[in-house]
């Protein structure tokens, strides 16, 4: 879920119970994990929802620009060439 998520990432609550829902979906499919709980899946499968996903996403962002404004941007980005 987390593929491009800086390309995309869902902002709204409607949007992101939407891809949730989804993601509730094809986690209950999985052999072994019908009988569980979402919470009890994701903690098995060691995933985060996708509501913890989007606000840590958008709290490196949130840190990484206040980063680069306070230190300049050649201290915060790295070269991995």
């Amino acid at each position: 879920m987390e593929y491009n998520s800086t390309i995309w990432s869902p902002s709204s609550v409607g949007d992101i119970e939407s891809v949730e829902r989804v993601q509730q979906r094809f986690t209950k499919r999985l052999p072994g994990l019908k009988n569980l709980s979402y919470d009890q899946r994701l903690k098995f499968l060691d995933v985060p929802s996708l509501e913890l996903s989007v606000m840590l996403i958008q709290f490196v962002l949130v840190i990484t620009r206040r980063s680069t404004k306070i230190l300049g941007e050649k201290h915060v980005t790295r070269n991995y060439h």
